[in-house]
């Protein structure tokens, strides 16, 4: 009966990327005004996302299967009588419990190439410069919980990737993890300097490498329909990958990837004008947990101690302050209709906000 319990467990965990899809039909592709490829190919992002999971799903409770068949044998030679449990077994299949969501490490990567001048921002896909790398070696010192770390995750552009293998280096090797390359967590503008490389550059590039590109397909550096650089497409994605991520096993993820991208993922915009479209420094870290309202959209609350690290007893910023910021990011500036006098006002608003909730 463990195993049963087990394999329901694992599918209840299913049920926001079900919940997800049936939204996704419902708002996207009712109301959206985009073409239909580009509705068809958001809604196989997410089925793909669905369908990895199944899978995974499907070989841990093989695993669980195996090992509670061994444990029954085990047991079996021990004890010549056994004692029925049906009870028991009816508690577990009735109420299983609650499954526990992943603590998220958020890193925006360390500096590269395209960060020192405007023009550097034609470069395809930059490395790290060696101030970056050097930047790396000071988050491997100072990120708090390396000891906690089983998975680490970031967007296949080449500085997050080894933002991630010179950061977390000792993790990787310690605990035997690869760093998986995810496409939906690449940064948000379609500029050479956001735009990564195809599959096979990327296996080339980090053969030998512990890095796992199993989810990066053909296309994914398209920057078109579901990879498109404006906020539905954004949006879209920053929820595929927090979904993705709550559905894991995982306690402590380690998620590195793009400034501009970090505001979408976490929802909090507040300092979004500090540095250049983003309010991240390089290396940058901060900590999330799961909010447990919403379950379809996964939205992610930062931890006290993580705000505290940052910002002191500033005061967060509420969900009304937050979308009006969220107006004045390059992406949603794009895709608004109105006037621009709309526009100013919305952000003399947004600033007004931040400055109001300033520590003085």
């Amino acid at each position: 009966m463990l195993h049963t319990h087990s394999i329901l467990k694992h599918t209840y965990t299913l049920i926001p990327l079900f919940i997800a899809i049936y939204i996704h039909y419902c708002t996207d592709w009712v109301s959206d005004s985009s073409t239909f490829e580009a509705k068809v190919a958001g809604l196989i992002s997410l089925l793909k996302l669905l369908l990895h999971e199944i899978s995974r799903s499907f070989r841990h409770s093989r695993r669980l299967v195996h090992n509670d068949r061994s444990f029954r044998r085990k047991k079996s030679k021990e004890s010549t009588t056994t004692t029925p449990r049906s009870v028991d077994s009816f508690e577990i299949l009735a109420a299983p419990p609650a499954p526990m969501t992943p603590r998220i490490h958020c890193v925006r990567h360390a500096q590269g190439y395209h960060n020192l001048s405007v023009a550097n921002h034609s470069m395809r896909d930059p490395l790290l410069t060696p101030y970056g790398e050097e930047q790396c070696r000071d988050l491997a010192r100072l990120f708090p919980y390396h000891d906690k770390i089983d998975a680490v995750v970031a967007s296949p552009i080449r500085r997050t990737v080894y933002t991630a293998l010179l950061g977390f280096g000792s993790d990787l090797d310690r605990k035997s993890l690869n760093v998986i390359a995810m496409p939906e967590l690449q940064e948000t503008s379609d500029l050479p300097c956001d735009t990564g490389n195809s599959p096979e550059d990327l296996a080339k590039e980090f053969d030998g490498k512990p890095v796992d590109l199993g989810l990066v397909q053909p296309g994914w550096n398209s920057k078109k329909m579901q990879w498109a650089a404006n906020a539905r497409s954004i949006e879209a994605r920053a929820r595929a990958a927090r979904l993705w991520l709550m559905n894991r096993p995982e306690k402590d993820i380690v998620v590195v990837t793009h400034g501009g991208f970090l505001h979408y993922f976490t929802e909090d915009w507040s300092g979004s004008d500090r540095f250049a479209g983003t309010g991240w420094a390089n290396t940058e870290f901060r900590t999330y947990t799961f909010s447990s309202s919403e379950p379809e959209q996964a939205h992610l609350i930062e931890t006290p101690e993580s705000r505290q690290r940052r910002c002191g007893d500033d005061k967060s910023l509420d969900r009304e302050e937050q979308a009006q910021l969220k107006r004045t990011s390059p992406a949603d500036v794009a895709d608004r209709k109105g006037p621009a006098r709309d526009l100013q006002i919305g952000s003399k608003k947004a600033k007004e906000a931040q400055r109001l909730h300033a520590k003085v």
